[in-house]
């Protein structure tokens, strides 16, 4: 039996079935369109990633400030509790308070506000470890305000003194330098005022 061969006919007709080789591929203007949908969305999320790290950054710098400040309250706090003779013998005003501590040592305690501010304390006295003023805030942290008030009642009436810190406090960096934290501590003087 001989080979049967067939054979294929491909018939096109032209006035049917329209050309559509636009349809294998995008158009220009589709990649163009594609590329400016994809930039915007990328430019979106950069710019939110952006301000998410600054703000991320702000929050570092609060944290640290706000730590930094907490700790020096503390310390100050624990020398003003023990402490005595508030206002007797050094300055006592709003920027600054003097008392002598449980090492009998003549203490200043004073709020140094001009430029980047910072919190010092000055030990007057021959059992001072070290002469002069020392800086207790961090470098990173500008004191904008700070307020010493205290409260004595009459002497003998078995109240002990009551001293009041409140601080105001921003991050020297740049970015958060137009915040402020406000910090306040009361401490009430464990000795009592004798008559």
């Amino acid at each position: 039996m001989a080979p049967v061969t067939m054979k294929k006919h491909l018939h096109i007709d032209i006035a049917r079935t329209p050309r559509r080789d636009w349809q294998a591929g995008f158009m220009i203007i589709e990649l163009l369109l594609a590329v400016a949908i994809f930039s915007f969305v990328t430019t979106i999320a950069v710019g939110g990633f952006v301000r998410a790290l600054r703000t991320e950054r702000q929050a570092a710098a609060f944290l640290a400030a706000n730590s930094n400040v907490s700790q020096v309250l503390e310390q100050m706090a624990r020398e003003m509790r023990t402490g005595y003779d508030f206002c007797e013998g050094g300055p006592c005003n709003e920027g600054a308070v003097s008392f002598t501590n449980a090492n009998d040592q003549s203490i200043t305690y004073r709020a140094n506000t001009g430029g980047a501010g910072y919190i010092s304390r000055q030990c007057i006295g021959a059992t001072c470890p070290s002469a002069g003023q020392e800086r207790l805030t961090a470098s990173k942290v500008d004191i904008r305000d700070a307020r010493f008030t205290t409260q004595f009642d009459a002497v003998g009436d078995g109240y002990p003194p009551v001293v009041t810190i409140f601080v105001s406090v921003a991050p020297v960096e740049a970015e958060s330098s137009g915040f402020i934290v406000n910090l306040q501590t009361s401490i009430s003087v464990r000795q009592v005022l004798d008559s």
